[in-house]
This record gives C-alpha cells, sequence and structure tokens, in this order.
C-alpha cells in the first residue's frame, strides 16, 4: 500500500470553530463527520475533513458546554450532533430542537417531527421486526400513498462492541466490526479498514478497491433482493 500523510490536526478556539470548518469546505474539504470525545483537558468537539492530499480533524475545547452548529452547513452533521449531546451533553447553538437520537423518550414529540396539513397520519413500524436487521422504530407521516416525513429512532441494543475491542490490535477489531450487522458485514469491514488504514497513513492500491468494490455491489444487492 502506498503511504499517505497522516490527518492533520487543527486546534481552534470555539469562536473560530464554525469558520474554521466553512473554510475546509471552500476549500475542497469533504465533510466526513462530527464527534465529541472527553479528553485530559475536558470536553472537545472534532470535525473530519477529506482532502484528496491530506485529511484534516478541526478541534475546539468545549469549555462551556455549548458550540455553534454545523447542521445549516452539512446537513449529515444532523446525527452527529444529536449523538454527541446525548453521549456527552454537547450542546449545539442554533440546532433547535435537539431531538435524541440515542436516548428513547417515551412521548413521540419529544422525538418527531410535527407535521402539519390536511389529512396527514402516522404509520408505526417495528422495532421488532421479521429479519436480522437492527432493532429500530420507523414512523411514517404520511397522506394517502405518499410519504411526507419518515422519523427514525434506531439504537435499542447495546452490545459494547466499541468497548470490546479498545486496547485490542487492530487486527483482532476486525472480528467485531464484521459482526456489527448481519446485513451490512462488507460494509463495515470496509469501513473499519478505510478508518484503519487512514490512521497509519496508508491507502489502497487499484486491485484491493476494484475487490472491495465488487464485494460491497454484491452484498447491496444481496439486501436488495432478500
Amino acid at each position: 500500500m502506498p503511504a499517505l500523510k497522516a490527518a492533520l490536526v487543527e486546534r481552534v478556539t470555539l469562536q473560530d470553530w464554525r469558520a474554521a470548518c466553512e473554510r475546509h469546505a471552500q476549500a475542497g474539504g469533504r465533510f466526513c463527520g462530527l464527534f465529541a470525545s472527553q479528553g485530559s483537558q475536558g470536553l472537545q468537539a472534532n470535525c473530519l475533513f477529506a482532502r484528496s492530499d491530506q485529511d484534516h480533524v478541526v478541534c475546539a475545547h468545549v469549555s462551556s458546554g455549548a458550540i455553534d452548529t454545523l447542521v445549516d452547513l452539512f446537513a449529515a452533521a444532523g446525527r452527529d450532533e444529536r449523538e454527541a449531546h446525548d453521549s456527552y451533553g454537547l450542546r449545539f447553538a442554533g440546532h433547535e430542537p435537539m431531538r435524541p437520537l440515542l436516548d428513547h423518550p417515551v412521548e413521540p414529540e419529544a422525538w418527531t417531527v410535527a407535521v402539519h396539513g390536511h389529512d396527514p397520519y402516522q404509520v408505526a413500524v417495528g422495532p421488532i421486526h421479521a429479519g436480522v436487521i437492527e432493532s429500530g422504530h420507523f414512523r411514517f407521516t404520511v397522506v394517502g400513498e405518499r410519504i411526507l416525513h419518515l422519523d427514525l429512532r434506531m439504537f435499542y441494543k447495546h452490545r459494547g462492541l466499541q468497548t470490546a475491542t479498545e486496547g485490542r490490535p487492530l487486527a483482532d477489531g476486525l472480528r467485531y466490526a464484521q459482526r456489527a450487522c448481519a446485513a451490512c458485514a462488507v460494509t463495515n469491514t470496509v469501513a473499519y479498514a478505510q478508518a484503519c488504514e487512514s490512521a497509519l497513513g496508508l491507502a489502497p492500491d487499484r486491485n484491493l478497491r476494484r475487490a472491495r468494490t465488487l464485494l460491497l455491489e454484491l452484498e447491496r444487492l444481496y439486501n436488495h433482493l432478500n
């Protein structure tokens, strides 16, 4: 495997957090995720951007427990911010309402989006399913056959996979990634391999990329057909 540069970490202040993330996006960085962490200096917000030459991580210590939202800049940051809020109590100014992702309040109003209009109704599916997929509650708001909105709630099970892999060699962690979901073993395996490669500064060659793509497509077709 050819070597790549390790991710470049940029530490910024709370005031510069949003502007720094926006600057990386304007420079061609692709938003790849946001997460919170607890270190020796306290709570920290982290945002990862993928670049063709080098990945970048923007980090900011959050002593106040609140930081500016990125959800209006990157729609994919929505679930990440909700997870950081549920797991670490990190608040995101401008992300309202902050609907729970990991927590499961009983009242539907606490975790669903209100829909108003002529003759909408809801169809609830799960969280128990007759299959191998993860337990999930899917609440469809519909008018006739038209689906207006979907609220989904996952994380009914906590098997401790992350904790089980901490401190182990990277090769040992592969078996946990492969068994995280019965319907997406290849997907999780490739994602885990890519995370390991990124941490080690490595990149797959053309043949390995082709083999991964083929396996991913076979798994996708299998899931669609079955």
